[in-house]
């Protein structure tokens, strides 16, 4: 019994490590948002805001997002066993010094040779990781199990966007619509393919493991609509250069679709809900809520972009861009991968882990708010101030939840 007690201790430690790797990634990523929000107002000399714009981005789709969805599927296949696997963990280091690579080039650089070389190697490694997660899969039967395999080909689908840059700019066509296109491309698989199914996938694998009984049958419908609708609702990320009119029509039939999925994942999560809610405190629902309820707003926004108007006003006003990228990466993925490792018992929710929540909770809304201000009612007094003061509440909050945490319950 010894033995096994600590062999749990080495798991749940091994995993406690990979999700602050991610989370120190994240954080930085929040503090850099923060410097190019205090850079409106408070010129930094010698800093190129485009270039810091892009490490920011990297650092928060590869280095926390990736990062952390790679270390929850981690802890799925080998440490809910209570097993460990030396080759995971050794390429999840090779991983990190890629994403450290970009992050000490693109400040400098932007897109160049150095840059370049370590996204390339960050998505080539990142096959590695693909691989694994198939491997695994192939003895597993559970729904989840569809999800998580779906994510992983959407994953390596998306790769084709950056993979198709270098050719477009030997040809001429850097800047060009195909350009941006190939970009949107891989954008759209990565937080619309992979993002959702994974996560998708690991809830089912935490409600099955905790024993919680849901609907088997909404669960199937949700992943088959939400599968459907994966590729054609690419079209939707296509509007802005105004398409023939079948490519309207496509979108609009993909977030129809997308918007009867909400139902089933409703069922789903009704049907559980006494048994979840008997299984986690009202911290972690409250993480989870939100994220549910962010994903709910993303599909809605998906469904009203399909409507020519507001696809060419959200296209004019580049807010309402940045503010639904925050509802997904924030809103979506971050409270649901955050609700998760308290969940799973990774890092204990204490009392005062409700102080890191509040903060990341009041940053995540009032940062929405203020990023589509101007296109909506006006610049206030004082704007970049606020918005200097919403971002900085991020990053305290993620300070909070990686040098607060006590461990595990053993």
């Amino acid at each position: 019994m010894e033995k096994l007690r600590k062999v749990i201790r080495h798991t749940k430690y091994m995993s406690a490590r990979l999700f602050r790797v991610a989370l120190l990634f994240f954080l930085i990523a929040g503090v850099v948002g923060a410097v190019l929000r205090m850079s409106f107002f408070n010129p930094i000399i010698g800093m190129n805001y485009k270039f810091m714009l892009h490490t920011h981005s990297h650092i928060v789709l590869l280095g926390w997002v990736t990062n952390a969805l790679f270390a929850m599927l981690y802890y799925v296949f080998f440490e809910s066993k209570k097993k460990t696997s030396k080759k995971w963990i050794w390429w999840y280091g090779i991983l990190q010094l890629t994403v450290i690579g970009m992050m000490v080039t693109f400040p400098f650089y932007g897109y160049a040779t150095y840059s370049i070389i370590a996204s390339t190697s960050h998505i080539i490694i990142s096959y590695v990781f693909c691989f694994f997660v198939l491997k695994e899969l192939r003895n597993e039967d559970k729904i989840w199990k569809n999800y998580i395999s779906w994510g992983i080909i959407y994953f390596m689908l998306s790769t084709l966007g950056p993979f198709s840059l270098g050719p477009m700019v030997v040809n001429g066509l850097a800047g060009s619509q195909w350009y941006f296109l190939a970009i949107y491309f891989y954008l759209h698989f990565l937080y619309n393919g992979f993002f959702v199914f994974v996560i998708f996938g690991i809830l089912f694998w935490w409600l099955d493991s905790r024993n919680i009984t849901y609907s088997a049958k909404s669960a199937n419908r949700l992943f088959s609509l939400t599968h459907i609708a994966c590729v054609p609702s690419y079209a939707l990320s296509t509007l802005w250069i105004h398409p023939p009119w079948y490519i309207y029509v496509i979108g609009a039939i993909a977030s129809m679709v997308m918007l009867l999925s909400i139902t089933y994942l409703w069922k789903v999560l009704r049907s559980a809900y006494q048994e979840i809610r008997k299984d986690i405190n009202s911290g972690i629902v409250l993480l989870l809520s939100v994220s549910l309820i962010s994903y709910i707003i993303k599909i809605v926004l998906q469904a009203c972009s399909s409507f020519p108007a507001i696809a060419d006003m959200a296209y004019e006003n580049r807010s309402f861009t940045i503010a639904y990228l925050h509802l997904v990466f924030i809103g979506f993925v971050t409270f649901f991968i955050l609700g998760w490792i308290y969940a799973n018992r990774i890092f204990v929710f204490k009392k005062y882990q409700w102080v890191g929540l509040i903060l990341l909770l009041l940053g995540f809304v009032i940062s929405e708010f203020l990023i589509i201000t101007p296109a909506t009612i006006g610049y206030i007094t004082g704007y970049y101030q606020w918005l200097f003061g919403a971002s900085s509440l991020i990053a305290l909050s993620l300070v909070w939840f990686i040098f607060s945490r006590r461990g595990v319950n053993i």
